[in-house]
């Protein structure tokens, strides 16, 4: 079956429209669903920016987080809570597509 959240031409359209550059891909290059926290303590925001407020306590590194979405260098994840993070202090998970 098609799966067209990991499609290239969606992939195209997001960095047409919305000036995404984010590039968290795994060696097969499709976009993880799961990552993890490579900051020793990362803040977790209610927008994509480093203005906008923190919505809960640090997350630890090692902590699994759910990718919902992209906007630039930021992206939306779920723990527990949904908020936004800075894309260079997450990897992909081993073994995630």
């Amino acid at each position: 079956m098609y799966n067209l959240y990991n499609s290239p031409v969606l992939d195209d359209l997001r960095r047409r429209l919305l000036g995404v550059d984010f590039d968290l891909k795994d060696d097969k290059g499709a976009t993880p669903r799961v990552a993890v926290v490579t900051a020793g303590r990362l803040n977790i925001r209610g927008g994509p920016s480093i203005k906008a407020g923190r919505v809960a306590r640090p997350l630890p590194r090692g902590q699994q987080v759910e990718i919902l979405q992209h906007r630039g260098n930021w992206v939306e994840v779920e723990t527990r809570i949904r908020g936004w993070v800075h894309k260079d202090y997450i990897s992909p998970k081993k073994g995630e597509t």
